[in-house]
């Protein structure tokens, strides 16, 4: 039961991370469809104004001869809603960010120690993450029919982690370049300082005061190096690797399960499981 919660959690965090680059995608998209909306005008629906030479004032186009060809047309309705709409965005997360800024100045101590319960929360589950990978893997390692599968988490896995130990030699490299002593010791507790670092990466925004410069310019730049060796190395290849694991154990692969029971939980038709 704790291993099916566990692979029920990694499985959902995985789902996750695809559900936020796909949605970041799609508002990205949104966002330039809308823009290269506002930026085409029809010239067919909106005439130049004019008026009477005596009753106006000089346009720039009569001021510059070199503009005398321009054409001004008004902003459509719709460009002028998209700008109300940024403009209340605006407004409402600059009074956001007073209230946020006043009650922190009121009690600063009660707001860090609020700042630091959602990273809590993300480091929780973030070694929960890696528990559950750990015991897919241990399983999938006991099973002679689907052992390969254990081989290509294990591969994965394992560039997953020579990823950031070379990022953090790599650094080391950059910054301790003639101090040859500090740089054998970063080589032998990189293991370790993965650990920390991960650990650290999600702290270090709210501590950001209170940590040196260097660091968080390294944090930066670890986080993103984590993220997307996460994102290429684990998210897209275990959830490939689940979907494949899932059709061949449904046939006739033994996986220790019965995958069309599993199905059968779930799709129900009159009230009867589909088996």
């Amino acid at each position: 039961m704790a291993e099916d919660s566990l692979n029920a959690i990694d499985t959902a965090i995985q789902i996750g991370a695809i559900g936020v680059v796909a949605g970041t995608a799609a508002v990205h998209g949104a966002s330039q469809l809308v823009t290269g909306k506002t930026k085409q005008s029809k010239p067919s629906q909106s005439k130049p104004s004019q008026s009477k030479p005596s009753q106006s004032k000089p346009s720039q186009s009569n001021r510059n001869p070199n503009l005398s060809s321009t054409k001004v047309y008004p902003i459509s309705n719709g460009s002028t809603e998209l700008a109300q709409k940024r403009g209340f965005k605006k407004r409402l997360k600059s009074f956001r960010n007073r209230q946020v800024t006043a009650a922190t100045k009121q009690c600063p101590i009660l707001a860090w120690v609020l700042s630091l319960c959602y990273p809590s929360l993300i480091l929780l589950l973030f070694y929960l993450d890696i528990f559950a990978d750990i015991n897919m893997a241990y399983n999938l390692s006991k099973l002679p029919s689907i052992q390969w599968a254990f081989y290509i988490m294990a591969t994965f896995i394992s560039l997953q982690v020579a990823s950031a130990l070379l990022g953090i030699n790599l650094y080391a490299r950059h910054e301790l370049k003639d101090q040859y002593g500090l740089r054998f010791v970063v080589l032998c507790t990189s293991p370790i300082l993965v650990l920390i670092c991960d650990s650290l990466m999600i702290f270090y925004r709210p501590m950001e005061r209170y940590l040196p410069d260097r660091l968080v310019i390294f944090m930066v730049q670890y986080e993103a190096l984590r993220k997307i060796s996460e994102f290429a190395l684990e998210t897209i290849p275990q959830s490939v690797l689940q979907i494949v694991l899932f059709f061949l154990c449904a046939s006739t692969v033994e996986c220790g399960f019965e995958a069309a029971e599993e199905v059968g939980m779930y799709m129900h038709d009159s009230g009867k499981p589909v088996l």
